[in-house]
């Protein structure tokens, strides 16, 4: 397959990040994972308020996304996004 066949999408929500790999051609999921297991923390300071890390997005997109390259077999150079 060419450079072309894979994308890569991340889902950053409160409570986890997934990250899915979907073949274009047959648009079909090769892997999915997410990180943490659990889920991230929420930091309340004041009522009504609600905070979160960006760090710790950054940290789970990694995770997540080298969990789904490493279920797929796929390398990460067949992702337009990572080859350039």
């Amino acid at each position: 397959m060419n450079s072309d066949d894979y994308l890569l999408g991340l889902d950053i929500g409160s409570s986890s990040v997934k990250a899915s790999l979907v073949n274009v051609r047959t648009a079909q999921s090769v892997a999915s994972a997410q990180s943490p297991d659990g889920e991230m923390p929420i930091l309340a300071v004041r009522p009504g308020w609600a905070e979160q890390d960006p760090e710790m997005w950054w940290q789970h997109a990694v995770a997540s996304t080298r969990q789904v390259l490493h279920a797929s077999s796929i390398d990460a150079r067949s992702i337009p996004q990572f080859s350039k």
